[in-house]
């Protein structure tokens, strides 16, 4: 596991935070659940190609300060819970747009 700071002063338990939230993002056979894919192509040649594990997003919301936690669910959002939503079917891309020469795909994978 790489060294980072996230914040507590508690280099253990940041350790067994992440290991938690690591643990959590993999299947019942050790692989990872999946990452969020972004392709963007234009005139035929690909211009953003991007992958985001999606333990890097549970991590985020884990270490996510309450106070923003709380202004967003007073918006009525819950990001765990749109988490859960866009892996729960991996089948079909979140968003797929083809117009003019260009196309946009973001995904679960």
């Amino acid at each position: 596991m790489s060294n980072f700071v996230t914040g507590s002063g508690n280099e253990s338990a940041d350790k067994k935070a992440v290991s938690a939230v690591d643990d959590k993002s993999r299947t019942g056979n050790g692989k990872r659940k999946g990452r969020l894919v972004v392709r963007v192509v234009e005139e035929g040649k690909p211009t953003v190609n991007i992958r985001i594990p999606l333990r890097l997003a549970r991590l985020g919301i884990k270490f996510m300060p309450k106070e923003e936690k709380e202004e967003l669910a007073a918006e009525g959002l819950d990001l765990e819970e749109i988490l859960r939503e866009v892996t729960e079917d991996e089948s079909e891309p979140l968003v797929q747009i083809e117009e003019d020469g260009k196309s946009v795909y973001v995904a679960v994978e």
